[in-house]
């Protein structure tokens, strides 16, 4: 096995490997206003970015950035043949701007005999789960947990 130990050759290497992972496009999404996180993006930009993430008739109602502990993200929330959807892109906080990375983690929560619902939340902010609020018809009402580590939002904004 052969090692490279040129310094030259190592420093360019890791400048070209740092490029590559910071240069990836981010969509400002809002930012920190009076301690208060808002949307700066056009809302009904990210309505129609929520509902292609969807890609199943889902409708979005409600669009808005939550901060939960140490957390940001972008929450879209809405129905589908009376079922509660729910999605959230977390966001990157750099200097008070609120940014979508390729990268930004995903999560959706779709309930069964549920017509409202939310995320499920540790006490520093990190989701972990779905949680139904107002169940609906007969049956039991919950709803169901997906994660993704890529954005789900993030090719629908750009494309």
């Amino acid at each position: 096995m052969m090692r490279i130990t040129n310094p030259v050759f190592l420093t360019v290497f890791f400048v070209i490997i740092s490029c590559c992972v910071f240069a990836q496009e981010r969509i400002k999404i809002g930012e920190i206003v009076d301690n208060e996180p808002v949307i700066t993006i056009d809302s009904a930009t990210l309505v129609s970015a929520f509902q292609s993430a969807f890609n199943d008739g889902t409708t979005i109602s409600e669009v808005k950035i939550e901060q939960s502990g140490d957390y940001f993200y972008v929450e879209g929330f809405g129905n589908n043949a009376g079922e509660a959807r729910a999605m959230a892109e977390e966001l990157y906080n750099d200097g008070g701007e609120l940014y979508l990375l390729p990268t930004s983690e995903s999560q959706s929560c779709s309930g069964v005999n549920c017509e409202s619902g939310d995320f499920r939340k540790l006490p520093g902010g990190k989701i972990i789960g779905c949680q139904c609020l107002q169940p609906a018809g007969t049956g039991e009402s919950y709803s169901n947990h997906t994660i993704s580590t890529t954005s789900r939002l993030y090719k629908p904004l750009v494309y």
